[in-house]
């Protein structure tokens, strides 16, 4: 008697063949008439050629995918994705970078008198009388709505918001400044400036968001340097102060003094 065990053999199953289908009686099997016929296959042709993006944002985003693509292809010799990162952020930087205004874009009197004084003093208090906000929401308000509705129906409110911003500004440009104010007449003008540039990224916070973030990011520093230009356009003046009555325009340049801020 075997000591290892005796194992039945199987008998296998009947096998039969699986019917090939060759609807066009070619001769071929319709699963391979793909494979010999000799009309190209079309895939689909596209349905627009492609645009190139025009907003700063959809370049930035088509810059930081092909940078990002190239280091990757570098292998460890490629960049970082920080650093590809902190490129992008740096080129946004560079292609939204504001124009500063110097000595050559104004002019200032060399020789000067009171009249003088009080002429400049009083063209620049009245600039921001007749541009002041009245009776809107405020800019960043009307961006909360914009952003939260995903609508730009109020954009036209921040155009004119930040055109008064652009007024003050052009009519500073044009009004001769005595030197003894000529600090104070550059800053007033460049903080115009980047706060027409602010509130005007805002109008496309939808559709060019990065310009916007950036813009509004800046913002809150161009606000108090607003409120720092208004008040060291009051200490310059107050030495002057004799040359106004309370019927000057250049008074509202009083309600910006900076002893007069509640903390």
């Amino acid at each position: 008697r075997s000591e290892y065990p005796v194992y039945q053999q199987q008998v296998a199953s009947v096998r039969s063949a699986i019917p090939v289908k060759d609807n066009d009686n070619n001769g071929i099997e319709d699963w391979r008439d793909v494979f010999t016929a000799t009309e190209p296959v079309v895939i689909g042709e596209p349905s627009a050629s492609y645009t190139a993006p025009t907003t700063i944002t959809g370049r930035l985003g088509v810059n930081l995918f092909e940078d990002y693509v190239r280091s990757k292809n570098y292998g460890p010799f490629g960049r970082s994705q920080e650093e590809v990162v902190t490129d992008a952020v740096n080129k946004l930087a560079r292609d939204t970078e504001q124009i500063m205004y110097g000595l050559n874009d104004v002019s200032i009197m060399d020789t000067w008198n009171d009249t003088d004084i009080k002429n400049y003093a009083n063209v620049m208090g009245s600039s921001i009388l007749q541009n002041g906000k009245k009776d809107t929401d405020s800019e960043l308000a009307i961006l909360a709505d914009i952003i939260s509705n995903e609508s730009s129906t109020r954009n036209d409110e921040l155009a004119v918001i930040a055109g008064f911003y652009k007024t003050m500004r052009d009519q500073a440009l044009a009004t001769p400044a005595p030197s003894i104010f000529t600090k104070e007449h550059l800053d007033l003008i460049n903080v115009y400036e980047a706060l027409y540039q602010d509130i005007s990224a805002m109008q496309y916070s939808l559709e060019d968001p990065a310009v916007a973030l950036l813009r509004v990011r800046r913002y809150q520093d161009d606000v108090l340097g607003l409120e720092l230009a208004l008040g060291n356009m009051y200490r310059a003046l107050e030495p002057h102060a004799d040359l106004f009555t309370s019927s000057d325009p250049a008074v509202i340049f009083g309600a910006f003094n900076p002893n007069n801020v509640t903390q």
